[in-house]
């Protein structure tokens, strides 16, 4: 008899073998092809440092006009595994989180095969196809190491969802499978729930709706756990910027002469050697092609769709169905189901439901190998598992490697030279434009998948070709809306001729200056009643307007409000933090101060213990009205963030553990 930790052990210690190089480099970080780097790490800096001070990180007000930080899911603030980064330095943690969630993915897939009674050769089979599975090892070098957290859930929830028969489901195996999905929600990526959610349907019809109760429960309640997270992403998905979506979508959506890579995983060459054959896009390398498995297993499953008979037809089934999600645009009968249901448009890989199809491939290997070697000597057993091992090792070990992050941890040389008043602005494709994130300076550009709609079209509206989808395509915005985004400072190895060198520094980093930006806290000298709900209406006034948001400002719901010629008002001082900002300002006679930070949804200001309106300035900047008066000291405007979407979702999260606690205690004492 196998002791019960031993598995544990076991896949432990081959996960050890995999990844030995990170215990040889701390100072260093899991090796990637970028956005670990660029996004994930200042994410994850961010994070720990607000959380640490004992703050919640809801505001990031350094990159773009700012944007919100725990309603980005990708911020995964709320992952109880997340908070190793808390603990420990950012890169070290990094490299413990992927060790720790390949660990878990292994062992979850044991523990679903053991349930369905396979022999502990079986299940070890399965834990080591999926642990070490191409899928799994490319979150690695693709830079999306937070990934694999939900995917490391994805067998847990597997086996809660068979365990509930809609007969004797026991509310331990449902408040389980909530657990378990409400993990996968608070990961940081949606498409791990999504594979369980498409299992959890094909389930419910394959039992002709006997558990549909059962189920039901599981997701509610995994929606309620995971409110705090869930609430605040559904506020941010209804502001984020998405025409670029579908192409995105297109681009990676799995083609099906790809699926050679099951069983030739570098028949297309491979981006670790160089010799893929977009070697220019490895992004795609990572997302369309981690289809290996293994060859063993991929042979057993071939078998298994014979041989095996519980269950089979079901598997099958799901099978189908994720490779035909995972198809995505490029599938004329799949592309209407992205198109027209809400929450799959949202979906920009669908390449990756293919690792739903992957499981159940793997699930069907394992129980075939249990019914052919179930009786065969112990050796011969071995001899397949380490040939299992020895396979994946062989053509995945290249996923593990490091890389030095010295020059995103070191001290900004720039800060003596710019001024908070302003915005900088770092050249695209050359600077690490989230650093500014570690060192708390203002930046109008940034890397972030997430960017508010209101940002990029405003900037688009007299911009030309000025965005790409993850930020700025270029820094030498110089039209008059532009210039209310207050990014006075150009951060370039690059010349620029027509604005003023502030600093050179070793490297041939230069920092220009360009004084026609306005400031981010301005008085406006004239403003324009526009309804926002016309939308033409204000963009064809902008789209035609010579004066700066200075000049002339679009505000909604002014009312009687009128700014009258006469003694200007002006700033005294302004004070940024990350989530408040105190201005101090004479206003001789009734005015509106601008902020030209974007305005979302939350954002409020106050003086003393008055709320002070404030409106959509160019609909993209926060507008404050101001009565003629002094405001300094205790009666300074203090703009500030506070969203009603983070406290309901952290009410409701608190509201059911708090009854799921009570409700335990209440059981216990009965049973004693």
């Amino acid at each position: 008899m196998v002791n019960a930790s031993a598995p544990l052990i076991a896949i432990t210690m081959l996960t050890a073998v995999f990844f030995w190089k990170f215990a040889l480099a701390w100072g260093k970080v899991s090796g990637s092809f970028g956005d670990l780097v660029l996004h994930y790490y200042p994410l994850k800096h961010m994070a720990a440092e607000n959380i640490i001070a004992g703050k919640m990180p809801l505001w990031n007000p350094y990159i773009f006009t700012g944007q919100p930080f725990i309603a980005n899911p990708q911020s995964s603030v709320f992952y109880p595994f997340g908070l190793v980064f808390n603990i420990f330095p950012v890169g070290a943690s990094f490299n413990a989180f992927i060790v720790m969630h390949i660990i878990l993915g292994g062992y979850f897939f044991y523990l679903l095969l053991k349930s369905k009674k396979l022999a502990n050769s079986s299940s070890m089979l399965g834990a080591l196809s999926f642990a070490f599975s191409g899928f799994m090892l490319y979150r690695i070098p693709a830079g999306h190491p937070i990934e694999l957290a939900g995917y490391a859930w994805l067998p847990a929830a597997v086996m809660f969802i068979d365990r509930i028969d809609g007969k004797n489901a026991h509310t331990t195996v449902v408040f389980a499978l909530s657990l378990a999905l409400a993990y996968q929600a608070v990961s940081g990526h949606v498409y791990a729930i999504m594979c369980s959610f498409v299992y959890a349907s094909v389930a419910v019809i394959s039992r002709r709706l006997g558990n549909w109760k059962q189920m039901l429960a599981a997701f509610v309640a995994c929606g309620l756990i995971s409110s705090v997270q869930l609430i605040p992403t559904m506020e941010l998905s209804k502001a984020v910027e998405n025409m670029t979506w579908v192409k995105l979508a297109e681009n990676y959506s799995l083609p099906l002469k790809n699926l050679i890579n099951i069983i030739l995983p570098d028949f297309y060459g491979n981006a670790l050697k160089g010799d893929y054959v977009h070697q220019s896009s490895p992004s795609f390398f990572f997302e369309k092609h981690g289809l290996y498995y293994g060859l063993a297993a991929f042979m057993f499953f071939a078998w298994g769709t014979v041989k095996v008979k519980t269950g089979r037809i079901r598997y099958l089934a799901v099978i189908a169905i994720a490779l035909l999600l995972s198809t995505g645009y490029k599938n004329p009968f799949v592309r209407p189901l992205f198109e027209n249901i809400q929450f799959l448009e949202f979906i920009r890989v669908p390449a990756r439901f293919y690792v739903l199809a992957m499981v159940c491939m793997t699930v069907i290997a394992a129980c075939c190998f249990d019914a052919v070697m179930r009786r065969k000597n112990t050796f011969v057993k071995a001899l397949i598992l380490m040939f299992v091992f020895a396979d994946l090792y062989a053509h995945n070990h290249g996923c593990v490697y490091v890389q030095d992050i010295s020059a995103l941890r070191s001290r900004s040389v720039i800060n003596d030279v710019v001024s908070p008043m302003y915005r900088l602005a770092t050249e695209p494709d050359l600077l690490m434009a989230n650093k500014s994130m570690l060192n708390h300076q203002y930046n109008l550009n940034g890397y972030e998948a997430l960017m508010l709609m209101d940002f990029t079209r405003y900037l688009g509206l007299r911009e030309k070709e000025a965005m790409y989808p993850t930020g700025l395509a270029r820094i030498d915005l110089d039209s008059v809306l532009a210039r209310g985004l207050s990014a006075r400072y150009k951060v370039t190895p690059k010349n620029y001729a027509n604005d003023k060198l502030l600093a050179e520094y070793p490297g041939g980093l230069k920092v220009y200056e360009n004084r026609k930006y306005l400031p981010r806290i301005y008085f406006a000298k004239n403003i324009v009643n526009v309804d926002m709900k016309d939308p033409y209406a204000v963009i064809n006034h902008l789209r035609k307007t010579a004066k700066t948001p200075k000049e002339e400002l679009l505000v909604a719901d002014s009312g009687d409000f009128i700014v009258r010629s006469g003694a200007e008002p002006s700033v005294i001082k302004a004070k940024f933090s990350q989530e408040k900002i105190e201005v101090d300002a004479v206003a001789p006679q009734d005015s509106v101060l601008v902020c030209s930070d974007v305005f979302f949804g939350g954002w409020k200001a106050a003086s003393g213990k008055r709320q002070l309106k404030m409106t959509r300035g160019n609909k993209v900047f926060r507008a404050v009205f101001l009565e003629k008066g002094l405001y300094s000291g205790v009666n300074r405007i203090i703009i500030y963030y506070d969203p009603s979407s983070w406290k309901a979702g952290l009410y409701l999260t608190l509201i059911l553990l708090i009854s799921i606690a009570v409700l335990a205690v209440k059981r216990s004492v009965n049973v004693t």
